[in-house]
């Protein structure tokens, strides 16, 4: 198996496995706060804006899980 980093936001296609992954994984510990694809894209869309980073880890074509990384203070 080749992993390789990607940046989610590059595409479309990317954005929407990643919003995927996101409301199936919370709605399996039954957190709703992504209850369907359009609201996890829309926090999907967010994570990738800037000054945001929104990398993923990805076995070829296959998005394998993503991290959402935002500034929160000066340094960090």
């Amino acid at each position: 198996m080749q992993y390789t980093f990607c940046c989610v936001g590059d595409s479309e296609e990317l954005m929407l496995k990643a919003a995927g992954i996101l409301k199936d994984a919370f709605m399996a510990i039954g957190n709703s706060h992504w209850p369907d694809l359009e609201a996890a894209l829309l926090e999907v869309r967010e994570c990738a804006a800037s000054p945001n980073i929104c990398i993923g880890l990805c076995d070829g074509s296959e998005l394998l899980g993503w991290v959402g990384l935002r500034p929160m203070y000066e340094k960090t």
